[in-house]
């Protein structure tokens, strides 16, 4: 009886090394979504836990890896590696997986660091944070950078709660990410109640991570008018239902508030909906932009800060 526990023990564990060698031998050729996130996951970021609550995500500095095919690199502060100038004046971009520009090469931030002569740009995004987060890294180290601007770069998934805990083994294992992304599709297919666009609208009806998301912006904005720092929302399309409105309600309750506390903002809605924004996925089953969907928004964002003479 103790063999034969013994036999298929070792059988289980073999079948298990087996799927994760075909996995990575088979499955993996560097565009499969679920695969590349945890690569970015493991080998780019880190948890920044702090005694107040006020939690974050960042990246190890000087970090070289290659995601979804596009080589990614860090700089000392683990900001993604944007070429500084001797210029006087400087851009932070606060922002998700969007900013950072998961798949792309050349993102928004390095497009403005090169056309604008005043200002070096700070590409701080940082993949699956949200706003609350993002301010809270703002006020632990980002500050640091002295910007005359900020930027917060919001997506539509930036009131989506994020838990940090701390890594397990099956955070690293390629058919465990593999098969459990694969079963959250199937679930959301065969869940006609309930797919991606509900989930990112129920996290509006959250009152109270709202108000906490209201109260880090205030923060922020207080910061800012103390140091004369001019602060900017940046709303980046979702342009897989662009032509929907389908958020509009959601976006008009973020965009109340910033009227209502003088924080000025631009939606780059307006500036997609007049373009052919077909070819501007990473990948079919990926939600960033690439390289194009990310020189439109460098477009609308160079616009807007040369015509406002504040900039």
């Amino acid at each position: 009886m103790k063999k034969n526990i013994t036999t298929l023990f070792l059988s289980i564990i073999f079948l298990i090394i087996l799927l994760e060698l075909f996995v990575r031998i088979l499955i993996d050729n560097g565009y499969n979504y679920e695969l590349e996130m945890m690569k970015y996951s493991n080998e780019l970021k880190f948890s920044v836990i702090k005694n107040d609550g006020s939690d974050y995500l960042s990246h190890y500095p000087n970090k070289k890896t290659k995601i979804m095919g596009t080589q990614i690199e860090t700089d000392e502060n683990g900001y993604r590696l944007i070429k500084k100038n001797t210029k006087k004046n400087t851009i932070l971009m606060l922002g998700d997986s969007m900013t950072f520009g998961f798949g792309a090469n050349k993102t928004f931030s390095d497009l403005l660091n090169d056309e604008l002569d005043d200002y070096n740009v700070i590409n701080a995004g940082v993949g699956n944070t949200n706003t609350i987060m993002q301010i809270n890294s703002f006020f632990d180290k980002d500050y640091k950078t002295n910007p005359n601007i900020i930027i917060i770069n919001f997506f539509i998934n930036d009131l989506e709660k994020v838990k940090i805990r701390k890594k397990n083994i099956l955070d690293f294992s390629y058919v465990y990410n593999f098969l459990l992304y694969k079963l959250k599709i199937l679930t959301l297919k065969y869940n006609n109640n309930f797919n991606y666009v509900e989930f990112y609208k129920s996290t509006f009806q959250d009152s109270d991570y709202l108000s906490l998301t209201f109260d880090k912006l205030k923060k922020l904005k207080n910061y800012c008018d103390n140091k004369n720092i001019i602060l900017l929302v940046n709303f980046i399309p979702e342009i897989r239902q662009i032509n929907s409105n389908i958020f509009l309600k959601e976006k008009n309750i973020i965009k109340n508030f910033l009227s209502k506390n003088n924080i000025l903002f631009i939606d780059g809605d307006h500036h997609f909906k007049k373009i052919d924004h077909k070819n501007f996925l990473v990948h079919i089953n990926d939600p960033h932009m690439n390289d194009m969907g990310h020189n439109e928004i460098f477009k609308y964002l160079l616009t807007y800060i040369i015509e406002n003479k504040r900039f």
